[in-house]
C-alpha cells in the first residue's frame, strides 16, 4: 500500500487542519496509507489518534523558522521522508509547501501543495517567490478556488500547468438530521428566536467586528440571536466588543464545538464577514445543512454563494449592507427556506468530500 504523508506547519485549528484530517480519514478506502507530519499541533495529534492515523511530530523545528536554516531543515526532513518510506508528500499552506519542496526534491518524492488562502501572500508578496521555486522544483500546486488560481497567476509567472483547482468538500451526510430541541434549551433560545450562526477561527481576518456591528443594527427590530462558534487569538477583543455594545444576552461565544452539524441544523441563517477567504469549508457545511448564507464578497465566496438565489454577497467592510441583507432574510421565512434548498443542491452537486478525495487520489496515482 502506497504511503501519502500530509505536512502542515501550523499549531492552531482552522479549515486547513480539518481538511487534512478529512482527507487522511478517507484514503484507506482508496488503498492508500495516510500519515500526518506536523510540529506538535495538539488538535491534529488528538484527531489522528481518534481516526487511527499515524501522527508524526517533525524534529528540528528551529531550523524551519528561518530562511537561513531551511537547508538544514531540508536535510533532516529528507531523512525523515526516507525513513518513513513516504511515496507522496502533500503539503498544506504556503509556508509548509515552500519549506518542504527542497526535501521532497532531494529525496525524489513527488510533492503536492494545496494553497488554502490568498491573504498570506497578500500580506507578504515576496512569499510568492518561494512558490515559484517550489513549482520549478516540481511541486504540483493545488488551489481550492478558481479565484485563488487567477490571483496567483496574475501576481507572478509560473510554468504552464503549475496549478489545478480542486474545491474543498465536506461529508454531506454529517449534516442531515433532525433539529434537536434540547440544544435550543441549553442555548437559552426562545421558540420564536431567529438564529444566525457564524463558524470560524476568532482572528482579525474573519471580520467579526463587522458582523457584530451589522447585528447591532437589526437586533432592536427583530427577535434574533447570534451564535459565534470557534476560538482563536482575537477572542478577548471580540468579548470586549460584545460587552461594549451590551449584547451579552444576544450574542453567544460558544468556543470550539464538536456538534457543529447540530448547531447548524437549529439555525436559520449562516453569516460570514471575512476580509479574505480561500474556499470556506464553514460556508460549505452551512450549505450542506440547507442554510441560506450572507457573506462578504471576498475570495472564493462568490463560487459558493449564488447572490440572490442561495444567499447574499455583500461588500467587505460595509456593516450597513450586511445588516440590510440580514433584514431581508429575517423578514422572509419562505425566502430563507427556498435559499436553503438551493444551498443544499449546490453543495450536493459540487462540494462533497467524495468528489474532492477522488480528484486528489487521481493526482496521487498519476505522480507515483
Amino acid at each position: 500500500m502506497k504511503k501519502v504523508a500530509h505536512f502542515i506547519d501550523t499549531m492552531n485549528l482552522g479549515g486547513a487542519e480539518v481538511l487534512v484530517a478529512e482527507i487522511c480519514s478517507h484514503l484507506k478506502e482508496h488503498q492508500l496509507k495516510a500519515e500526518v507530519l506536523h510540529f506538535g499541533n495538539t488538535w491534529l495529534t488528538k484527531k489522528c489518534t481518534q481516526l487511527g492515523i499515524s501522527s508524526i511530530q517533525i524534529p528540528r523545528h528551529k531550523y524551519y523558522k528561518s530562511i537561513k536554516t531551511i537547508p538544514l531543515f531540508a536535510f533532516f526532513f529528507r531523512k525523515l521522508l526516507k525513513e518513513r518510506k513516504i511515496d507522496i508528500l502533500h503539503s498544506h499552506l504556503v509556508d509548509s509547501i515552500s519549506g518542504a519542496c527542497f526535501a521532497s526534491f532531494l529525496n525524489h518524492t513527488p510533492h503536492i501543495g494545496t494553497l488554502h488562502d490568498t491573504h498570506t501572500i497578500e500580506e507578504k508578496k515576496s512569499k510568492i517567490r518561494l512558490l515559484q521555486i517550489a513549482a520549478v522544483l516540481g511541486t504540483r500546486l493545488i488551489t481550492v478556488s478558481s479565484n485563488m488560481q487567477h490571483f496567483l497567476e496574475a501576481t507572478a509567472k509560473f510554468p504552464m500547468g503549475t496549478f489545478q483547482t480542486i474545491p474543498n468538500g465536506v461529508d454531506l451526510e454529517k449534516f442531515f438530521g433532525p433539529k434537536k430541541a434540547h440544544l435550543r434549551t441549553q442555548l437559552r433560545l426562545k421558540t420564536d428566536d431567529i438564529v444566525l450562526i457564524c463558524v470560524g477561527r476568532l482572528a482579525k481576518i474573519k471580520g467579526h467586528e463587522l458582523l457584530i456591528e451589522a447585528f447591532g443594527k437589526i437586533k432592536s427590530h427583530y427577535p434574533v440571536k447570534l451564535l459565534i462558534v470557534g476560538d482563536g487569538p482575537d477572542r478577548e477583543n471580540i468579548e470586549k466588543l460584545i460587552a461594549e455594545k451590551r449584547r451579552q444576552d444576544d450574542i453567544e461565544l460558544l468556543g470550539l464545538r464538536n456538534d457543529i452539524p447540530d448547531l447548524l441544523n437549529l439555525s436559520d441563517c449562516f453569516v460570514l464577514s471575512s476580509h479574505s477567504e480561500g474556499l470556506s469549508c464553514s460556508i460549505i457545511e452551512a450549505m450542506a445543512a440547507g442554510l441560506p448564507v450572507v457573506a462578504t464578497d471576498v475570495g472564493g465566496n462568490r463560487e459558493l454563494v449564488c447572490d440572490g438565489l442561495s444567499g447574499y454577497l455583500v461588500p467587505p467592510n460595509d456593516p450597513m449592507a450586511f445588516a440590510e441583507k440580514l433584514r431581508i432574510l429575517i423578514e422572509d421565512k419562505a425566502g430563507r427556506k427556498q435559499f436553503g434548498h438551493v444551498s443544499l443542491k449546490i453543495a450536493q452537486e459540487k462540494y462533497s468530500i467524495d468528489t474532492m478525495i477522488t480528484c486528489y487520489v487521481e493526482i496521487y496515482r498519476a505522480m507515483i
